[in-house]
């Protein structure tokens, strides 16, 4: 988020087992809806969300995703990594 109010240029992806961030219809006892987190995310100046294509098919087949990711292949996720400044990885 704080990239976002920054206005620095990024991008979040969801990659291997993280993509289980994207599956709609969470329902958690005790914490707020990672949905609803990830749909106010624009807000924060965080408008790009993506996920593996490869990935999700995988490990998450015929599952519902949130409808605000976009797909992207393993080669353009490791295009990006190559031409960023600076990558967080989130474990």
């Amino acid at each position: 988020m704080s990239l976002g109010l920054f206005e620095i240029e990024h991008r979040v992806v969801f990659f291997e087992s993280g993509i289980s961030w994207l599956l709609t219809g969470q329902q958690p006892e005790q914490e707020k809806s990672i949905e609803k987190q990830l749909n106010a995310l624009p807000m924060y100046g965080t408008e790009n969300l993506y996920f593996v294509e490869e990935h999700a098919g995988q490990l998450f087949p015929g599952q519902q995703l949130n409808e605000n990711t976009a797909a992207v292949t393993e080669d353009t996720l490791v295009s990006w990594m190559h031409g960023a400044d600076h990558i967080e990885v989130f474990g």
